[in-house]
């Protein structure tokens, strides 16, 4: 049997909202309670038995923190793969902590900071500091955001793209590049959102001059010897 385009349309959108809601981890009493509708009519909506009204959709984007457009006309496959993976998390976390470790070590170095002044300037123990550099102790946010500051850092440039589910993601090669001559292997890693903060890590490595390069080189040897 054949089916309509308007069938077609609200399998996809019941198959979206499937997949942004697990990957919000909402349950479906907490969406059928924002919605002021039963258990039962939101699981008609991700089964395609009934299909929300644009409000509805409005409610739900707001919700699962994505914009509407991912509902409507996103690919559902990728909704499933906006977060990472449970058991990469922790390799996540660990190389995200070095990361910044390394970028603040490495500005408080270019800009002549001493472990005791910019402690001090944040209300910090200056024996906590050079954990933190290390990437050994995970920063608190409140900390990180002064640190930023004393250094002039803006507190966005270190956020991952895991960070900004609600934006777009940035584009990883330019309208110029044509990404179908690269490997094939090398496709499949950069269309994969998991590994977007390699490659927004590389893209700002790649935009720095040889000598900051160096500096960050050194501070890493030293994180890891």
């Amino acid at each position: 049997m054949e089916v309509s385009p308007l069938e077609e349309q609200s399998q996809l959108i019941s198959a979206r909202l499937l997949a942004a809601r697990e990957v919000s981890e909402k349950t479906l009493a907490r969406v059928a309670e924002q919605l002021g509708v039963s258990v039962k009519m939101v699981k008609n909506y991700e089964s395609g038995q009934s299909t929300p009204s644009l409000p509805q959709l409005e409610v739900l984007s707001e919700l699962y923190r994505i914009p509407i457009e991912n509902l409507l006309s996103g690919n559902p496959d990728l909704l499933k793969k906006t977060i990472l993976p449970r058991e990469k998390v922790n390799n996540f976390l660990e190389i995200r902590n070095r990361v910044i470790a390394a970028t603040l070590k490495q500005q408080r170095l270019a800009q002549n900071w001493t472990i005791k002044k910019l402690a001090a300037a944040v209300g910090i123990s200056a024996a906590i500091l050079p954990r933190y550099e290390s990437g050994e102790t995970a920063i608190p946010a409140p900390i990180l955001e002064h640190l930023c500051s004393q250094l002039g850092i803006p507190l966005k440039s270190l956020y991952s793209s895991i960070t900004l589910q609600n934006s777009e993601p940035p584009p990883i090669a330019s309208p110029s590049q044509d990404s179908s001559q690269l490997p094939e292997e090398v496709q499949s890693f950069i269309q994969n959102p998991a590994n977007l903060p390699y490659l927004e890590l590389a893209k700002r490595l790649s935009g720095m001059d040889a000598t900051k390069l160096r500096a960050i080189a050194e501070n890493l040897l030293e994180i890891t010897f």
